[in-house]
């Protein structure tokens, strides 16, 4: 005989594990709503008006997204993140 499931409750779209805490709550940052494409080095340099050599020796300094390990890591920018970054640095 079948069981018939008469009442749910639908479950919330991402249920954490148990003891889990997000990834931004462990790093204390806040996470990022922005869902923009990334930005590799030289099209980051060229958004914020500067070389991509100097943003190879500086992007430590600046929000990025590392991918990958090793020698050759793919360095990643979003582009509400350099805004961010540009108004934190704004001399008035």
């Amino acid at each position: 005989m079948p069981i018939y499931i008469t009442e749910f409750s639908s479950p919330s779209p991402i249920a954490p594990l148990a003891g889990a805490q997000p990834q931004a709550a462990l790093q204390g940052q806040t996470r990022s709503d922005c869902s923009e494409s990334l930005f590799d080095i030289e099209r980051a340099a060229e958004y914020i008006g500067m070389s991509a050599k100097w943003l190879y020796k500086h992007y430590a300094d600046l929000p990025h997204i590392r991918i990958g390990y090793g020698q050759k890591p793919r360095i990643k920018f979003r582009r509400c993140d350099l805004e961010a970054w540009v108004r934190e640095h704004r001399i008035e």
